[in-house]
């Protein structure tokens, strides 16, 4: 069909009409109009088709900018092409959600995630669509990428009804595959809304007054890697709602064997008048026939549900009356078919073992058993025997087997699986130890684990004559004395992950030897000298623990007694060689001995040494003799002369002529005497008093001027050296005038017919004092 203009076109959008100019009027009779719709498609990554995804529609409310819930209808599924078509209103805004959550219909193996128009991965962040003129159709594919393998999900059930103070048990029904864990979240719903009760997340609740009038809903979720995470939801009904009442017993009637039908057990009435039960039939978890009143309710049993787990459940409810409706159900277990106990495997877990797999206990007569033994879960190619050698490909897996019993007659075969074995091991090949070094006290020897393969992590034990030495773990090993004569050998065991440890001994060493001393030789200090203590140092001896002994030797032969580390010499050690030997001793260890380096003869003491003294005037230029005393035996004697303490150079004979350079210094002597045999002694005299000096030049004075009544007499001291003090005395024919002491003297009446004298006194400190007196004048006029 040829579109018209679209300034022709009129389309129903709400209650938007689109005005046509008046000269198109007459064409808006024949004018198309389109109806708005959603047409999507879910696809797989690969562009497959996605049948029976649940899909919904949801609309945005103008005035408040909310979204409503979706269309509250279904079930909707995709068709077989992976869409949907629905008519939606024009002027609204609309998202498109797709879930692939459906468990009725939906028996595919793998599963997708959920996703929005357009590809969006929640509602929230779904792509809002208006239809409009240009898009008045919405048209697409939405891609759900893969989300794991599709759990087998179970359809809960929750007996009795929702009262305030009365727990509520969950039964979430049959999920597979094994290992699936399952989850509880009890809810409520208002106003469409769902809100998680904080909290209740166990299989019992206990609603409370708080939640009455609120419909109650407990959500079961089984999670297991590699899996779409599946939710399953039972409505309870409102808290405290009101509901029909029953009488008797809810039973199962009729024998649960194959070829019988069971049916509901007569007897029951329910109040008030027009309650309405229904019930339903489920076998392993699967709901088997329609839902239907009681009297048309019944489950025919076939071999194929032998062993299977058979519930009724039964729904009472009576809008008339109640709000709230009844739940009851009953159980019972089909027999007959094949019986069998879960299988065991025995066997040692390390490749090139043989597992052997006993079946258990399987009936009735007639049941035919096959095996297929599995690696971590997965069959092995052609492993269906009851044993199963173990082969490298199975090393760090775990081994179970699988038993199915199978019996003609349309009976289910039975298939139980053993418990997995501990992880399968490989095997090392194994090294050579051996041991490197002298077996012998107090030396190291070493392991040597030889070549494993593959290689693994080592651990040693070490074994002195067969017997485990403890705390000896290393990869060497140092013998002492308790293993001494005993033969060593170390067992080396490989580990590595992934193998069967292994352990191997090596050959035998030849028994261990006696160990060597670390020795040293003692060292003597003190003076040799009779009266004197010697003192040893053993030196450093090893190994740690040695214990040294020592003895002190006169010429070679033991003193008696002197055993100690310091020794005092004897009169009996004069003119002898004094030596120490120490011993060293440790269990395991062959004694050892080392003796000192002699000293020398030890020398005697002088009987007598006296401190020599000095005689003599200390005086420059005086000479000094130094007195020795009297020495036993005589010695040899050799002086030497000391200033203040300190070697008068080339003064080292008995006597010592002062000099000038000794002025004010002490004078003393050392006496140092020798003799063949004996010490040497040094004796120092005591230090005498300073040493007084002597002036160099000591000039006579000289008088100046008139010797006449009035006139002025000068002396004239001349020069001294050193320069002194001088004092002055004038005389008058030798006797000294009274007041008369200064360096001049004025001529009075008493002088005339008598001679005048002056006498000159120098003084200078460490000198010695010196007069000296002038000539006389004549005599004085």
């Amino acid at each position: 069909m040829k579109l018209i203009s679209r300034a022709l076109m009129t389309i129903a959008l709400g209650a938007a009409l689109l005005l046509l100019p008046p000269s198109a009027a007459r064409a808006a009779t024949s004018a198309v109009t389109v109806t708005p719709a959603i047409q999507l498609r879910a696809v797989a990554p690969g562009g497959a088709p996605l049948a029976n995804v649940r899909w919904n529609v949801f609309t945005k409310d103008p005035a408040t900018g909310e979204w409503d819930h979706g269309l509250q209808m279904g079930p909707l599924l995709t068709d077989a092409d992976g869409g949907f078509d629905r008519t939606v209103e024009a002027g609204a805004t609309y998202k498109v959600c797709f879930y692939d959550d459906d468990y009725e219909y939906n028996t595919r193996a793998e599963r997708y995630a959920d996703r929005c128009w357009t590809n969006a991965t929640t509602l929230a962040t779904a792509t809002e669509w208006t239809p409009s003129l240009a898009e008045p159709v919405l048209q697409g594919t939405v891609t759900l990428p893969s989300a794991g393998s599709s759990l087998t999900v179970g359809h809960p059930w929750v007996d009795g009804a929702a009262k305030a103070g009365v727990p509520l048990t969950v039964r979430p029904g049959t999920w597979g595959p094994a290992g699936v864990a399952l989850g509880y979240q009890w809810v409520t719903y208002a106003a469409g809304d769902r809100v998680v009760i904080p909290g209740a997340t166990g299989a019992t609740f206990t609603p409370t007054a708080a939640l009455a009038g609120k419909d109650l809903s407990v959500e079961v979720t089984g999670t297991l890697a590699g899996y779409r995470t599946a939710t399953s939801s039972f409505s309870v009904g409102p808290v405290g709602g009101s509901t029909p009442t029953m009488t008797g017993t809810l039973a199962i009637q009729g024998t649960p064997m194959p070829g019988n039908r069971l049916t509901i057990q007569p007897g029951m009435t329910f109040s008030p008048a027009g309650t309405q039960p229904m019930a339903s039939w489920y076998v392993d978890g699967k709901q088997v026939g329609s839902t239907v009143d009681l009297a048309n309710s019944s489950l025919d049993l076939t071999p194929a549900m032998a062993g299977a787990t058979v519930e009724l459940r039964m729904s009472v409810y009576n809008w008339d009356c109640c709000t709230g409706t009844l739940r009851v159900s009953a159980q019972t277990t089909v027999g007959g078919g094949v019986t069998g106990t879960k299988p065991t495997v025995s066997g040692s877990a390390v490749v090139g073992q043989v597992l052997t797999a006993t079946p258990g206990t399987w009936g009735p007569s007639g049941v035919v058993l096959s095996y297929q033994w599995l690696r971590d879960g997965a069959a092995i190619t052609s492993a269906t025997a009851s044993t199963y050698p173990l082969v490298e490909a199975d090393r760090g897996k775990r081994i179970t087997v699988k038993v199915t019993g199978t019996l003609a007659g349309g009976y289910p075969p039975v298939t139980t699986t053993s418990d997995p074995t501990a992880v399968v091991q490989g095997v090392l090949a194994q090294g050579t130890p051996t041991i490197t070094g002298q077996p012998v006290v107090g030396q190291t020897i070493t392991a040597q684990p030889g070549t494993w393969t593959p290689t693994p992590s080592f651990a040693y034990e070490w074994f002195a004559g067969g017997t485990k030495v403890s705390g000896a773990t290393g990869t060497t090993f140092v013998p002492t004395a308790a293993e001494a004569g005993k033969t060593i050998t170390v067992r080396v065991t490989g580990s590595l992950t992934g193998y069967q440890s292994a352990a191997k001994t090596s050959a035998a060493t030849a028994a261990v030897q006696q160990g060597t001393l670390t020795t040293a030789t003692p060292t003597v200090s003190g003076d040799a000298v009779v009266g004197g203590t010697l003192t040893v140092d053993a030196g450093t001896w090893g190994p740690t623990g040695v214990t040294l002994a020592r003895q002190w030797l006169r010429g070679g032969v033991a003193i008696d007694g002197a055993t100690a580390s310091t020794y005092v010499l004897a009169d009996a050690d004069a003119g002898r060689t004094i030596t120490v030997r120490v011993t060293g001793t440790l269990p395991g260890y062959a004694t050892a001995s080392t003796t000192s380096v002699p000293a020398g003869a030890v020398l005697a003491p002088f009987a007598t040494a006296p401190e020599p003294t000095v005689s003599g005037r200390t005086i420059v230029g005086q000479t000094l003799t130094a007195v020795t005393g009297t020495w036993d035996p005589a010695p040899s004697l050799t002086y030497q002369w000391l200033r203040g303490g300190s070697p008068v150079a080339g003064a080292t004979g008995p006597t010592y002529q002062l000099t000038a350079a000794d002025a004010g210094k002490a004078i003393s002597v050392r006496v140092t005497a020798t003799k063949a045999g004996y010490v040497t002694e040094v004796k120092t005299s005591r230090a005498t008093a300073a040493v007084t000096g002597t002036f160099a030049t000591t000039p006579t004075p000289k008088i100046a001027g008139t010797a006449k009544v009035g006139r002025k007499l000068t002396a004239r001291a001349g020069t001294w050296a050193p320069t002194p003090t001088l004092r002055y005395q004038w005389l008058r024919n030798g006797k000294a005038i009274k007041g008369a002491t200064g360096a001049t003297y004025r001529l009075v009446k008493a002088d005339r017919g008598k001679r005048i004298t002056v006498r000159v006194t120098a003084s200078r400190p460490g000198c010695l004092t010196v007069v000296k007196v002038s000539a006389a004048t004549r005599k004085v006029a």
